[in-house]
């Protein structure tokens, strides 16, 4: 019996290791990512009770001890499920734009593309003109995002990013230039680069 409890620790402490890391690996807008830390949490603090009661014989109850192990178990079955469930729906907006992502849009005045130039700064190319300047951007949920263009030396556009897969989507803007102000909607295709390294 010793043995096999002692086996089963030790997996258990291995398996609440795995899925803490894949937890955290899910973004922060994926819905079963609390559920699941939640039932590795009351999994681990069970773990911790069977391990200290196992160095103990005068606190090792077989019956209690077994009865923690079961609970541990279906508690890491539910946290895997939940995990796959939200490995499975991740959502589409990118958590950051990395250098050379682009987002070529289309609206009623036309259209451009954006470039991600550096790690704060971007160029808009349009029919009339070419603009740079620095941006911003934030995942605001699963598939939305924001992103702040701010014009060196001019305006500045907040664009509200729908993806509605991984590379298109549609977006609504509001640009403000002292007294000049300027709102629109139009698509967009994105085309995400690789993190740098």
């Amino acid at each position: 019996g010793g043995a096999i409890a002692v086996e089963f620790l030790t997996d258990a402490g291995t398996k609440i290791g795995e899925l803490s890391a894949r937890t955290n690996a899910l973004n922060q807008f994926v819905r079963t990512r609390g559920p699941a830390s939640r039932q590795i949490d009351q999994a681990f603090g069970l773990l911790l009770i069977n391990i200290a009661n196992a160095g103990d014989s005068s606190k090792t109850n077989l019956q209690a001890s077994l009865v923690r192990g079961r609970r541990i178990f279906s508690k890491l079955v539910l946290a895997e499920k939940l995990v796959v469930q939200g490995e499975a729906r991740q959502g589409f907006a990118p958590t950051v734009l990395h250098v050379g992502s682009t987002l070529a849009y289309t609206n009623r005045a036309g259209g451009g593309i954006t470039t991600i130039k550096a790690s704060d700064e971007y160029e808009d190319t349009n029919i009339e003109e070419t603009l740079a300047g620095n941006y911003s951007y934030e995942r605001t949920g699963l598939n939305t995002g924001t992103l702040i263009l701010s014009q060196f030396g001019g305006g500045v556009s907040t664009v509200k990013l729908t993806f509605r897969n991984a590379t298109t989507g549609s977006f609504t803007f509001r640009f403000e230039q002292g007294a000049d102000r300027e709102r629109g909607a139009g698509r967009f295709t994105f085309t995400g680069a690789l993190p740098p390294g």
